[in-house]
């Protein structure tokens, strides 16, 4: 793998880790306690949506943890050791990501979600599309699919780390580990549970990357004299790390869109918002912090990579950047912090996003088509039922190894953004977007961007500096443009819903 590790390291970085496993999975099992007593519509509402009842602090942990996945903390710096700096660049154009779920769309999320009742992101936009049970259909079938296979490099990610950490190469039993526990405190409230838990998952993660980065910092500079003289090494011995022209231009706007600014459409981060509370002050505190967090972690992880790259050329597999890091650097209690932290972006975003997953395959599919006048309690244990066999299919794909987890992470939110991005934008503030453009927009904005990445697979030098997302998100904006004008437009009365003070209340209705 490129280095090794001591026995103490090792057995230092297992304990630390199966302390943090038992805390998580006990304050899931806690909250599972306090709520025993709720009514079965209570507990499906905190299942889905938190109750509407959480805090600035764990909306905004909940936002943060959600967005900033193991991608950010071990593919990131594996692309930065790779790509360099101008990968680094692409990330840092967009820190502030991490408050465009609050600022951007949090208030109209709110008063929405108010007007019509909705308790998940297919519900919502299904609403705002006409009621179209085809348009639920295909939206469910989107994110089962791509939020599928970003758990599957979730957990792939962690894995990975778990099985370098601990020193047996069981990487297998990483898998088991990161999701048996998710699946634990997750099934035990669903929404309520994971911004709960989120609060100390993202406290940890933030600390643990300034310190790692701190480290690396001294560790380089104790090496090399200083951190300037590293780089200078690194401008004789790979200029392609230092340099801001590492990738094409075009190249680089994909890649920015792809890890920031069309993070809109991110569904982990979506959860979060419909779980807002009714209150600017808390969301404009929400948003503060949760970007805030999201700017220390992107900052110090997506630039980490030529610095380790200084300290060692040849790691076998360049997601192992940032163990390294921790591990040559920090102290062993240190270094199983981060392995630690590392498990709380894995197991955040595994947790939202199969909340995301539940809700569009209980609600949007079973009751709102197949069943619609199915009990609460029928649909509590559906919840349960579904989540279990949803991270048991991704545990299973995810027991043999991806090459490289950024890869997979940004094939699966490239496939979303051209998909979601401008339905989702436009469905919040455009009032001639109609079910048509939402429809045939995702459609051929998915299927461009799935032709594009099979070009570039292919060596079509036409599409060898296009990253497929931007191709695949004009596609889907220029038919969304189209429809507005050729095709009938959403009913009066929604759309007085959705963009008016007055309306009918019998247009409010989610099933309407």
């Amino acid at each position: 793998m490129g280095f090794e590790l001591n026995s103490s390291t090792v057995r230092t970085v297992f304990v630390v880790l199966i302390l943090y496993s038992i805390i998580v999975v006990g304050l899931g099992l806690y909250l599972r306690i306090q709520t025993r007593k709720d009514t079965a519509d209570v507990r499906f509402k905190n299942f889905l949506m938190g109750g509407k009842s959480l805090g600035p602090l764990s909306l905004a942990m909940l936002t943060f943890t959600a967005m900033s996945t193991s991608g950010s903390a071990v593919g990131g710096p594996g692309s930065s050791y790779m790509i360099g700096f101008s990968f680094s660049i692409c990330v840092w154009v967009g820190m502030v990501y991490g408050g465009q779920m609050p600022f951007a769309i949090g208030k109209k999320f709110v008063i929405i979600r108010e007007r019509i009742g909705s308790t998940s992101l297919v519900s919502f936009f299904r609403h705002r599309y006409g009621g179209s049970n085809v348009y639920a259909i295909f939206l469910s079938c989107i994110l089962v699919v791509f939020l599928g296979v970003q758990v599957v490099a979730q957990m792939s990610g962690g894995a990975k780390v778990f099985a370098v950490a601990t020193g047996t190469g069981n990487y297998r039993l990483g898998i088991l580990l990161f999701g048996i526990v998710t699946l634990l405190y997750t099934v035990s409230g669903g929404v309520k549970s994971v911004a709960r838990v989120a609060v100390i998952q993202g406290v940890l993660m933030v600390a643990t990357v300034i310190i790692l980065y701190v480290g690396t910092m001294l560790n380089v500079s104790g090496q090399y004299g200083s951190v300037n003289d590293a780089m200078q090494w690194l401008a004789r011995n790979n200029p392609k790390l230092v340099s801001a022209y590492a990738m094409h231009p075009f190249y680089n706007v994909g890649m920015s869109l792809i890890m920031c600014w069309a993070a809109l459409a991110l569904p982990g981060g979506l959860v979060g918002v419909l779980s807002y509370q009714k209150n600017s002050k808390a969301i404009i505190k929400t948003g503060i912090i949760a970007m805030s967090c999201t700017l220390v972690y992107q900052f110090t992880m997506s630039g980490l990579g030529p610095f380790v790259y200084s300290l060692n050329q040849g790691l076998a597999d360049v997601d192992y950047t940032s163990f390294f890091a921790a591990s040559s650097a920090l102290p062993d209690v240190l270094t199983g912090l981060f392995v630690a932290g590392i498990a709380s972006a894995v197991q955040s975003t595994v947790a939202a996003l199969s909340v995301i997953v539940v809700g569009s395959i209980v609600v949007d599919v079973f009751k709102n088509v197949i069943k619609p006048d199915a009990k609460v309690e029928e649909l509590n244990r559906l919840n349960a039922i579904v989540l279990i066999v949803f991270n048991s299919v991704c545990i299973v794909l995810a027991l043999n190894p991806p090459t490289m987890v950024q890869t997979l992470i940004n094939f699966a939110s490239g496939g979303l953004f051209s998909t979601l991005f401008f339905p989702i934008l436009l469905g919040l503030y455009a009032k001639r977007a109609n079910r048509a453009g939402a429809l045939l927009g995702g459609i051929g904005g998915l299927a461009t961007f799935v032709l594009c990445n099979i070009a570039r697979i292919n060596g079509v030098a036409a599409f060898a500096n296009v990253y497929p997302v931007v191709p695949g998100m004009a596609i889907c904006l220029l038919i969304m443009i189209i429809c507005m004008f050729a095709t009938p437009r959403e009913e009066l009365g929604r759309i007085q819903v959705w963009f008016g003070k007055d309306y009918q209340e019998e247009w409010a209705d989610i099933n309407k």
